[in-house]
């Protein structure tokens, strides 16, 4: 019976992954390259650094979505929790 929970969990998992934008409302606990490894910290730095200018310049509403998807556009892909958004 655990075995059959894990394996629903997992499928509901890769079954919402298209409602992950909205399922992730809040800012990734970290960065991952496109593979899902870590990134080096200089070029995350900078690209932070390029971000948040980026961010800074959009309105205090929209200051996350614009910061998170300038990282992504610098080949970022965020982790919330350990789920891949």
């Amino acid at each position: 019976m655990k075995k059959q929970m894990l394996l629903l969990g997992a499928g509901l998992m890769l079954g919402t992954s298209s409602l992950a934008e909205a399922a992730c409302p809040n800012l990734p606990v970290a960065w991952v390259d496109p593979g899902g490894r870590p990134v080096p910290a200089t070029l995350y730095e900078s690209s932070v650094q390029t971000c948040r200018a980026v961010a800074d310049d959009s309105s205090p509403r929209d200051w996350q979505l614009s910061f998170v998807a300038c990282m992504r556009k610098h080949g970022f892909k965020p982790v919330y929790h350990g789920v891949f958004c």
